[in-house]
């Protein structure tokens, strides 16, 4: 829903309408997927730490806004970032939100 996609995706979809990042590229907004188990939106990096980060967790129930330790997952393996590909950085200086391009 955050992308915007015309379709429903899941965590074994979400890989074919973004493409991989590095670590040091993330962004609010983008993802950091494993294949087929789980994925959590990236907001942005804990104060003084390259480490843990502050992202929205989906549980069974509800979703989950908070602070992720260790870095990919509470450092599991098999995560990596991912960026939604319509996606752009925005021009206007009073921002830093990323915007949808139009299809």
């Amino acid at each position: 829903m955050v992308w915007k996609l015309p379709t429903n995706m899941n965590t074994r979809t979400l890989s074919l309408v973004s493409k991989p990042i590095m670590k040091d590229e993330l962004l609010p907004g983008d993802i950091i997927l494993k294949k087929g188990v789980h994925v959590v939106i990236f907001d942005k990096w804990s104060p003084n730490s390259t480490t843990n980060y502050w992202a929205y967790d989906q549980t069974p129930d509800f979703t989950v806004y908070h602070e992720i330790k260790r870095y990919p997952y509470f450092g599991r393996s098999g995560y990596a970032p991912f960026r939604y590909r319509n996606i752009s950085d925005s021009t206007d200086a009073s921002t830093t939100e990323k915007l949808v391009k139009p299809e």
